[in-house]
């Protein structure tokens, strides 16, 4: 499989401890960033996919409805397969762009999906 593309999320679930085991110091700082990153990202970051260089969807994250919907037939956990028409087309283009040329890519104003949105995209390494 290809890198993925898409966004790196910051937040990392803990390990489960075993119950009884105390916390030291530094985990419970580490738990406390944690939940905090989580809650932050649960409140702020916008609805996001990573796939790979084929389109095939690895993640989501969030509510992705009003710009991916499964089709009808046989399922397919691709991107562009799954986007909504009139977000089709400016998807396909800026994914192929930022992965022509390397660089993160950040698109506003896409019209034709069932909101107006923006699309940021990078390689992960």
């Amino acid at each position: 499989m290809h890198a993925p593309v898409g966004i790196e999320f910051p937040y990392v679930t803990p390990a489960p401890r075993g119950e009884g085991t105390p916390l030291s110091t530094g985990e419970i700082e580490l738990t406390l960033r944690d939940r905090t990153q989580h809650i932050l990202l649960e409140e702020y970051a916008p609805p996001a996919v990573i796939v790979d260089r084929e389109g095939d969807i690895v993640y989501f994250y969030g509510r992705t409805g009003k710009y991916l919907e499964p089709t009808s037939g046989k399922a397919r956990l691709n991107l562009y397969a799954m986007a909504r028409e009139g977000l089709r087309a400016e998807l396909g283009n800026a994914v192929y762009k930022a992965l022509r040329e390397g660089n993160r890519l950040f698109v506003e104003g896409i019209e034709g999906a069932a909101a107006v949105c923006e699309i940021f995209i990078r390689e992960q390494k």
